[in-house]
């Protein structure tokens, strides 16, 4: 099942409902649809290395990644990080209260994300679609899709592409339908 993006108008809610379970899922879902890292990128992250700025190797290519986390978000990391008494060595999004080392698992991230989403009425969303929702957004902001794919770290634009239109195969066969006689 294709992964899609969190519509705009239900992410401040899903937000909340996440956060909800637990404050590290909110921060997760945030530092996703704020940067485009992938969620194993963002599980990477220890709490002594947040900063405005970061930059990081990405997991799945091994490309460095410059990335920025707005105020707003910095703040709330930083507040996030004194009330769970995360330590420099600690992991960010951690996988449990008595073993802060330990950063949270990929699947049990996707299956809280999943089953939030679901009782949520939103349909196909999970981990993913945080990097999806960063790429719309930023091409809302740019209209530019090159600088989505390098912001992504796409070696092809058709990988950004189909974040842009999820069912982009079927849109063109279904347009070129209609050009044949």
């Amino acid at each position: 099942m294709k992964m899609q993006s969190v519509p705009t108008v239900t992410q401040a809610a899903y937000a909340r409902r996440l956060r909800e379970v637990h404050p590290k899922y909110e921060i997760l879902f945030r530092i996703g649809i704020e940067t485009g890292l992938r969620v194993s990128d963002i599980l990477a992250i220890k709490a002594g290395k947040v900063k405005p700025e970061m930059k990081i190797k990405e997991k799945k290519t091994g490309k460095p990644r410059l990335i920025y986390l707005p105020p707003a978000l910095m703040s709330d990391v930083t507040t996030y990080i004194t009330t769970q008494r995360l330590e420099k060595s600690h992991a960010l999004i951690y996988s449990r209260p008595w073993n802060k080392h330990k950063p949270l698992s990929r699947i049990q991230a996707y299956r809280i994300m999943r089953r939030e989403a679901t009782e949520m009425g939103l349909k196909s969303i999970g981990t993913h679609s945080m990097r999806k929702t960063y790429a719309k957004t930023l091409y809302a902001a740019t209209g530019e899709i090159n600088t989505v794919q390098r912001t992504l770290n796409h070696k092809h634009p058709e990988t950004t592409l189909r974040y842009l239109i999820p069912d982009l195969e079927a849109l063109i066969a279904a347009e070129l339908q209609k050009l044949t006689p």
